[in-house]
Parts: structure tokens; C-alpha cells; sequence
């Protein structure tokens, strides 16, 4: 009975119990065995947040390349508004032009 509570117990731990006793050297191994699989999982963490790091850049960069365009956009359409109404002013200049011209005629 004692055995199934220690079993039991293990397991709500999160422990698989087994009931043979490891020596120290084994107990030992297994430790180091999980300490590597940890450095390595750090290791591709490590990797991977530096990917993710490199990509949040190119991110921002395309972000900022995006915003130097649309103010190139709105700067260019200012110039043209401002040709288009520099146009439509000489339009009307000659088209008064013609009218007292041919005002003057008849």
C-alpha cells in the first residue's frame, strides 16, 4: 500500500516512479543527459530570436521605406496640383485673350 502512495504520489508530481533505484552515476548522466537537451533548446531559442530580431528590422525598414514614398507621393502630387493650376490659369489668360481679341474684330 505504502508502494502504490509513493507511485501515486510521484505521478501527480509529474513523475514517472520507477521503483528501481538509480546509482549516483546514472542519476548523474541523466541530469547531464537533460541539462544538454536544455542548452540546446536554449541555443535554438537563441537562434530563433535573433531571426525574429533580423526580421522585426527589415519590418521597420520597409515600414520607413513605405513612409518616404508616400510623403514622395504627396510631394509629387502637390507639384502636379500646382502645374494643373498653373495651366488652367494660362487657359483662362488665353481664352480671355481670344474673346477681346475677336471682342475687337467685330
Amino acid at each position: 500500500a505504502a508502494l502504490e502512495e509513493e507511485m501515486a504520489n510521484a505521478q501527480l508530481r509529474g513523475h514517472v516512479w520507477s521503483p528501481s533505484k538509480l546509482s549516483h552515476s546514472e542519476h548523474q548522466r541523466q541530469i547531464e543527459g537533460y541539462v544538454e537537451v536544455i542548452e540546446q533548446m536554449r541555443a535554438e531559442m537563441d537562434l530563433e530570436s535573433l531571426a525574429n530580431a533580423e526580421l522585426q528590422k527589415k519590418v521597420s525598414e520597409l515600414h520607413t521605406a513605405l513612409e518616404e514614398k508616400e510623403l514622395e507621393g504627396a510631394d509629387f502630387l502637390d507639384e502636379v496640383q500646382q502645374h494643373i493650376e498653373e495651366l488652367s490659369a494660362q487657359v483662362e489668360m488665353k481664352t480671355e485673350e481670344l474673346l477681346t481679341c475677336s471682342k475687337g474684330r467685330d
